[in-house]
């Protein structure tokens, strides 16, 4: 997955040369959910998924097949209610901030990207930093958590005039926490509204 990454970054750092560059601001929010439910110890956790957000940017090379990598600020949220008796509170909401840098290969198959209006897909794997878990009574902590992480993820979006609207969803493929010997994993649905600012137009053939 590294070296896929790597590739897609490399393709995207030579085609910037000489295609039409978009710049992609955007702010949005997130459905979280695992796939199984982590196991501390001798203790289940059932999960249930919480709205998160992120905000970042993109830079989309290319006209009709293009290369998107970016940068976001990204908090994944769930419900886990544990089996341990003992707790005083039992149900407790985890909340985990990384840094996602997800790189993508995308295709308008209505319109380009100079287009005043257009529809698109795109494919591609991201890149999870974990920055910071927000105090729990668990508690988990960041020392817990896999570093890096990975994910692949399908998505489509829509491009109206400076602005657009992308959705996704992405399938972990890195285990959430270092000692979970069900090796849970985190999926999650994106949604993202932005501008696009236009840095460099290649002529429409």
């Amino acid at each position: 997955m590294k070296k896929t990454l790597l590739a897609l970054i490399m393709i995207a750092s030579c085609s910037s040369a000489f295609a039409q560059l978009d710049l992609k601001a955007s702010v949005g929010f997130n459905l979280a959910r695992f796939d199984s439910k982590p196991v501390f110890g001798t203790d289940t956790l059932s999960t249930n998924g919480k709205a998160g957000y992120q905000f970042g940017a993109s830079l989309a090379i290319g006209r009709k097949l293009y290369v998107e990598p970016g940068v976001f600020y990204v908090q994944l949220a769930q419900e886990f209610t544990s089996q341990n008796i003992e707790l005083e509170d039992p149900v407790f909401t985890y909340r985990t901030n990384y840094l996602r840098i997800p790189v993508n290969l995308g295709f308008q198959f209505i319109g380009t990207t100079t287009s005043f209006a257009g529809l698109k897909i795109f494919v591609g794997p991201s890149l999870f930093i974990p920055l910071s878990v927000k105090d729990n009574n668990y508690p988990i902590t960041k020392n817990e958590v896999k570093s890096p992480q990975f994910d692949f993820s399908v998505g489509a979006g829509l491009n109206i005039w400076l602005f657009f609207l992308d959705v996704s969803y992405g399938w972990g493929l890195t285990p959430q926490f270092k000692d979970d010997p069900i090796a849970a994993k985190m999926q999650a649905f994106y949604a993202n509204l932005g501008f696009r600012f236009k840095l460099k137009k290649e002529a429409e053939e």
